[in-house]
C-alpha cells in the first residue's frame, strides 16, 4: 500500500512515492542547472538553464498528470525569466557578498553554479507544491514565486548566509 502524506501548504493528500519522485526530478535538474551554468559564454549558459528548467517542468507535469501541451510558450518564458534572475542574482552574490573568495578565478563560476541550482530547485519546489494541491499549470503566476521566497526568508531558510560558502551554497541538494 502506498504511503499517504498531506501537502505542507494545504490539506490535499499526496502519495509519498509521487512526492519522492518529484524531489528526485527537482534534484536532478538542479544539478544539471548548476552544471550548465559553468558554460563560460554568457547567453549560452542562460539558454541551457532555460532548457533544463523547461525539461524539469515537463517531467513534473507528466508525474502529476498535468496537461503540458499548449503551455510550452508560457513555460519557456517563465524558465527564461528564472534563468535571467538567477544569472543576475549570481552576479550580485559574487560581487557583494564575496562568495567563495578562497577559490580565486573559480569564484564566479562556483557562485553561478550554486545560484542556478538553487533557483532551479526553488522553481521545481514551487511547481511541486502547486501540483500537489491539485492546481493546473496555467494558474502558476509570479505571486507563487514571490510568496515562496517570502516564506523562505521569514523561516530563515534564505538569507545572506545561504551562499556564504561552498557547503552552504549547495545545501539545496540535500
Amino acid at each position: 500500500m502506498a504511503e499517504i502524506i498531506t501537502s505542507p501548504k494545504s490539506n490535499h493528500i499526496v502519495i509519498k512515492a509521487k512526492a519522492d519522485a518529484a524531489n528526485d526530478i527537482i534534484k536532478k535538474h538542479a544539478l544539471m542547472a548548476s552544471g550548465v551554468s559553468l558554460i563560460p559564454i554568457v547567453g549560452v549558459d542562460t539558454a541551457a538553464m532555460t532548457a533544463v528548467q523547461y525539461r524539469m517542468l515537463d517531467e513534473m507535469c507528466k508525474l502529476y498528470d498535468i496537461p503540458f501541451d499548449g503551455h510550452q510558450g508560457r513555460v519557456i518564458i517563465s524558465s527564461f525569466l528564472s534563468s535571467i534572475v538567477s544569472r543576475m542574482t549570481g552576479y550580485v552574490v559574487h560581487k557583494y557578498l564575496n562568495t567563495f573568495s578562497g577559490f580565486g578565478a573559480l569564484a564566479d563560476n562556483l557562485t553561478n553554479a550554486a545560484v542556478s541550482g538553487f533557483f532551479t530547485a526553488a522553481s521545481g519546489e514551487i511547481y511541486k507544491l502547486h501540483f500537489e494541491e491539485g492546481n493546473p499549470l496555467e494558474t502558476v503566476d509570479f505571486s507563487h514565486f514571490y510568496n515562496y521566497f517570502q516564506d523562505q526568508i521569514s523561516e530563515g531558510k534564505l538569507n545572506t548566509n545561504t551562499f556564504s560558502g561552498v557547503q552552504s551554497a549547495f545545501n539545496y541538494l540535500t
